[in-house]
């Protein structure tokens, strides 16, 4: 079996998993997909599993599959930009963050490169995007503007921004940063929207534990934007790198692409 992708199914068969999360724990269904596909790369292997993951994001899950580091460095009164890269099951993290300790937050999803037509974005639109409010908001989207994102962080409410996103039809400012021993492109959005939003950035990143059959998750100290936008991504890839370090099967895109700019 090469890299099942619940994700890529059609319609009628995804509706058909949804139901088992009601009648199985994730660590048997991760078990037989890694059974099943131990032939294949590990990180095919990994993103047949975190794929299906997604199925069992509920209020339990969230509780009781996640071990989390570093939360009493974060003021439940401030808000922030949290960041990670997609590494892990990032969009989990912030919703068990707060089911398990109240620390709300509010998923950024992108707004142009999910089409819902498609077997692939129907699945991440009803399975990830609704879900989100379980972070203790409802998903928003980029297409919202970085001038509106700011405001709702100068009102109090922290948002989630992934740094390694690339939206279709799009022109991004990226930052070139040294990221795992070579050049790695992000927007710049989380230190814009830190800087215009006047607040402190939070990195975190987690993994699924396979010998523990749970997430782990770290989340580092709140920095302060710097001037420079650059220099600010640099510094958070460094937060996030000795623990992305010799676990890029955990990693959802394709590393290599962000190794080289977008074309202008």
């Amino acid at each position: 079996m090469a890299g099942f992708r619940i994700d890529l199914q059609p319609p009628i068969v995804q509706a058909a998993f949804a139901v088992l999360p009601k009648a199985i724990p994730y660590r048997w269904m991760h078990y037989a997909l890694q059974h099943l596909t131990q032939t294949d790369s590990p990180r095919d292997a990994y993103l047949s599993s975190m794929t299906m993951e997604v199925l069992w994001l509920n209020r339990w899950h969230l509780r009781h599959c996640f071990d989390h580091v570093g939360v009493e460095l974060l003021d439940p009164d401030e808000p922030y930009v949290f960041t990670s890269l997609h590494f892990g099951h990032w969009g989990m993290y912030p919703a068990s963050l707060y089911q398990q300790f109240g620390i709300p937050s509010q998923m950024v999803a992108t707004g142009r490169n999910q089409d819902r037509s498609t077997p692939r974005g129907r699945f991440w639109y009803r399975y990830g995007h609704l879900r989100q409010y379980l972070s203790g908001f409802e998903c928003c989207y980029s297409t919202d503007g970085v001038f509106a994102l700011a405001a709702r962080l100068r009102e109090g409410r922290s948002l989630t921004v992934i740094s390694d996103v690339r939206e279709k039809g799009l022109i991004q400012r990226e930052a070139a940063v040294d990221f795992l021993g070579g050049p790695f492109y992000l927007q710049r959005t989380v230190a814009a929207l830190a800087r215009r939003g006047r607040v402190r950035i939070v990195p975190y990143v987690g993994y699924y534990d396979e010998s523990l059959h749970r997430h782990r998750v770290t989340w580092f100290a709140p920095q302060s934007p710097l001037r420079n936008d650059v220099a600010t991504m640099q510094r958070i890839v460094a937060t996030l790198e000795p623990t992305v370090m010799g676990k890029e099967a955990f990693y959802f895109n394709v590393m290599d692409a962000l190794r080289r700019p977008l074309p202008q």
